[in-house]
């Protein structure tokens, strides 16, 4: 239990008495505050200062100054920064002080001078700062809206122990970061909203060399609501603990041929450095008609650990991915209990996955168990013990060339074809077939749905030559759509759409040596097959040789929970 603190007042300024330092030091520190008021000045109001510069002066100049904790309370009203001049930092000696509203509502910063954070705090030669910031609503024209900085001193030290909590933090002018983060220790960002609609809601700078320099360490984000053009949070550098936890990030465009992120974690300071992120859901939304990548949360090349989050990607043209990260060595992904949700307005994009895990050939490092998602390319393996799955596909038909459309003619015009489109009889990928002769390749675009019944695309392209075909990789539950080009000037030519050997399964793989057994009925009777099947774990499709029509199958293999 805390000691008492007794009140004693010196006309505006208060003395408190006396309560043990925050870090669980054993030295005593007494706690005085300041009071900021509007109207300093008027005739009977009894504030110390009138801007919250001045009341950080006041507390600069008293003698031993370090030796209190200060609190600069800061009344309603509205305070202006309109010169760099009267920038608010808590720079140099400045430790030991909290800036604290009444509450954001009504306790506002604004800053209107170009290029000048809310508030900056700049580290010395201190071991802890102890600045806390709380109750207050900052906002800024162009600069950043808290900017954390160590000093340019030879013997500064790291900015450690600073504390953001109940604040609603809004960087709305050019390039400013909702909170700008060079190099820190300790830092708590408590209850807030932090928000930037021209750079990244939250970002922490990375490091230099390979791997990088570590340049944060034990970092909290709890409660708060995060947003930024184009990318929400992007964290580099650090040195674990890094948690993100009951938390809503979002980063939205639109973004003309760049990249939208939720979350980017990168570059971190080494492999066993771990993101957490837990309860929070990670949001990238990207509007633009011609944007890039819209990624809920990407990696690269660090690890990350999540639990009982939502992640989402929503985009007008562009690829959508719930989770995504490259190929790299020692690390891992694990996602225990998340959703997944992505979509994309434009039926023709193909790459639009919940979960793009690593291609066969790379490293595998995505884990999952207990999540929803039913949309996935690459290899995903099972975060402990693996699942034993059983699909069995009935009374398969052979593989048709126009199994699920006879036959499209072309015209001078891209067509986009509804009608005389058959289902597949089960859950496999397709083919086209041209007939005539093309002297260019052409693609032909499939709409449709999988397994689960998500709205899929792919697009398979054909190869110039007379009656050329190509196979598609993704299984197709239905077919909703068929979009064919136009034909080639005099050229009398043909689409039709098939069915090909490659069987879909209902769960992701990791590895081929995931298949334990096949069967097949021959005659009326099932028996286990020694012939080597085609696996595409990428897909999570098989193709058991050439099917013939009434075949039946059983699969078993491993997979996630």
């Amino acid at each position: 239990m805390k000691p008492f603190a007794a009140l004693v007042c010196f006309s505006g300024v208060a003395l408190f008495v006396p309560t043990h330092s925050p870090q669980g030091s054993t030295e005593t520190k007494w706690q005085r505050t300041i009071l900021v008021d509007p109207d300093h000045g008027v005739s009977g109001n009894i504030s110390d200062a009138g801007t919250i510069k001045d009341a950080i002066e006041i507390i600069l100049d008293e003698p031993s100054h370090e030796q209190f904790h200060w609190t600069v309370l800061v009344n309603p009203g509205e305070y202006t920064v309109s010169d760099s001049g009267d920038a608010i930092e808590l720079g140099g000696t400045a430790e030991n002080i909290s800036i604290v509203g009444v509450n954001p509502e009504s306790c506002i910063i604004n800053v209107t001078a170009s290029g000048v954070p809310g508030i900056k705090i700049t580290s010395g030669t201190e071991d802890v700062r102890n600045n806390a910031i709380r109750n207050l609503t900052v906002k800024t024209a162009s600069g950043h809206g808290i900017e954390i900085v160590k000093g340019s001193g030879q013997n500064d030290k790291t900015p450690k122990g600073i504390k953001i909590e109940n604040c609603i933090i809004r960087a709305d002018g050019a390039n400013g970061r909702g909170i700008e983060v060079h190099t820190v220790e300790d830092l708590f960002v408590l209850q807030s909203e932090v928000r930037s609609d021209d750079a990244e809601g939250v970002h922490f700078e990375s490091g230099q060399g390979s791997p990088a320099q570590s340049l944060h360490k034990n970092v909290l984000f709890e409660g708060c609501t995060i947003s930024g053009k184009d990318i929400g949070a992007e964290i580099q550098s650090f040195t674990s603990p890094f948690v993100i936890r009951n938390c809503t990030v979002e980063g939205r465009g639109p973004s003309i041929g760049g990249t939208v992120f939720g979350i980017r974690y990168d570059k971190p300071s080494s492999p066993q450095d771990v993101l957490e992120v837990i309860a929070s859901r990670a949001i990238a939304v990207n509007e633009a008609t011609n944007g890039g990548e819209t990624i809920a949360l990407f990696r690269d090349p660090g690890s990350v650990r999540s639990v009982g989050c939502t992640f989402e990607a929503r985009t007008a043209k562009a690829p959508a991915y719930g989770i995504k990260g490259g190929n790299y060595d020692d690390v891992r992904f694990e996602f225990i209990d998340c959703v997944f949700m992505t979509s994309c307005d434009d039926e023709k994009q193909p790459e639009v996955f919940d979960i793009w895990g690593e291609v066969t050939t790379g490293d595998k490092d995505m884990f999952v168990r207990g999540c929803d998602f039913s949309k996935w390319f690459g290899v995903i393996q099972a975060l402990g013990p693996p699942r034993t799955q059983v699909d069995r596909i009935l009374n398969v038909n052979a593989a048709s060339d126009t199994a699920i459309h006879s036959g499209i003619q072309l015209s001078g015009s891209e067509q986009e074809v509804t009608t005389g489109i058959t289902n597949p009889d089960t859950y496999r990928a397709l083919k086209v077939v041209g007939v005539g002769t093309w002297s260019g390749g052409v693609d032909v675009w499939i709409i449709g749905t999988n397994l689960a019944g998500d709205s899929i695309s792919e697009r398979i392209s054909l190869p110039c030559g007379t009656n050329p075909s190509a196979e598609g990789k993704k299984p197709f539950r239905t077919v909703t759509k068929i979009i064919v080009p136009a034909a080639e000037l005099g050229q009398n030519q043909t689409i039709q759409v098939g069915t090909t050997d490659k069987l879909g399964l209902s769960s992701p793989l990791s590895s081929s040596s995931d298949v334990l057994q096949w069967s097949k009925v021959s005659g009326s009777v099932w028996q286990i097959q020694t012939s080597t099947l085609t696996v595409d774990v990428n897909h999570a499709t098989l193709k058991p040789g050439s099917i013939a029509s009434g075949d039946s199958f059983e699969f078993v293999y491993r997979t996630v929970r």
